[in-house]
């Protein structure tokens, strides 16, 4: 074997070590731009599949909005035939929408909607003129442009026409029926018991005039206040004449409603009864269609939740 010199030796160490680092160097870069591909890839794959989430996510969006838009529609139209000539301002329309609003998300657009197939013909009709509309809506749109997310004003219109059944103005004579006869009823009771309070007092009064002694005038006005006592309480009042008691004593206790239903630091019982009737038709509109069954338990929360502070 030929002897390699010592310099020669290390020279071509030298060089080894050289190739070798850049082909480590090189097999580094390659792994680094391997690996940023990779990455790339899957911040791709990921914006891709987000993306896709997203737009799935607003479709569903709208779908949901269209389905509780047209079912709010459809109940708004039976409570508003059922309340009849009522006097408009921006505070009690507010409360009507409101009032339907909270009733579908409370019970859920999809829940009610199945539920109505079976309960009665008008819901029925409802459930299917709601559904029918709902699919065609859907199908009108893009699910992958979200500018494409509107309603058609035709298809709109023709869902109105379609809503403008029979059986609506039947169940809202009802209704108005019902609402009218607990009015009637609250309003004729307090002019009964403003009446028989007027006779109360005066008769007080006039014993008190006659009586001889300070015991026998302080033992009527004791009498008379029992009995003032027990017209005003003692009466057993409607569900109506309830609401309207809730939401007076609400008003004197907070301070979201006071600014509402006050006219100089004065209950305003005008508004306060414009309030109750359109609150009261509401739960006649809901208990007379049958949409859900309106008991004890549910007239108390109603009523706690008016009245509490």
């Amino acid at each position: 074997m030929k002897y390699m010199p010592t310099k020669v030796f290390f020279e071509h160490c030298r060089q080894t070590e050289k190739e070798s680092a850049l082909k480590d160097k090189l097999r580094e870069n390659k792994l680094l731009e391997e690996s940023a591909i990779v990455e790339d890839t899957r911040k791709a794959i990921f914006e891709t599949v987000s993306e896709a989430k997203n737009k799935k996510t607003k479709f569903f969006d709208f779908s949901s909005s269209v389905k509780k838009s047209l079912l709010a529609e459809s109940i708004y139209k039976l409570f508003d035939m059922g309340l009849g000539i009522h006097e408009q301002s921006v505070m009690s329309n507010a409360i009507k929408i409101n009032l339907v609003n909270s009733f579908i998300t409370e019970n859920g657009a999809d829940r009610l909607l199945s539920e109505f197939k079976y309960k009665s013909l008008l819901l029925s009709e409802i459930s299917k003129t709601v559904t029918k509309y709902h699919k065609m809506i859907i199908e009108s749109v893009d699910v992958s442009n979200e500018d494409s997310f509107k309603i058609d004003p035709l298809i709109k219109d023709d869902f109105f026409e379609e809503l403008d059944m029979d059986n609506y103005k039947d169940v809202s004579i009802a209704i108005r029926t019902r609402v009218t006869d607990a009015v009637d009823e609250f309003i004729q009771s307090n002019i009964e018991d403003k009446q028989e309070l007027k006779d109360a007092i005066q008769d007080a009064q006039n014993k008190i005039l006659t009586a001889k002694t300070d015991e026998i005038k302080e033992s009527f006005s004791q009498i008379s206040k029992r009995k003032i006592s027990k017209i005003r309480n003692g009466r057993k009042v409607n569900i109506f004449e309830a609401m309207v008691q809730a939401l007076s004593k609400g008003v004197i206790q907070r301070d979201d409603l006071r600014e509402s239903y006050t006219n100089n630091e004065k209950l305003d019982m005008d508004k306060i009864v414009e309030s109750c009737k359109i609150m009261y038709t509401f739960l006649e509109t809901v208990q007379t269609a049958k949409m859900v069954n309106i008991d004890e338990e549910y007239i108390e929360n109603v009523l706690l939740d008016m009245s509490r502070d």
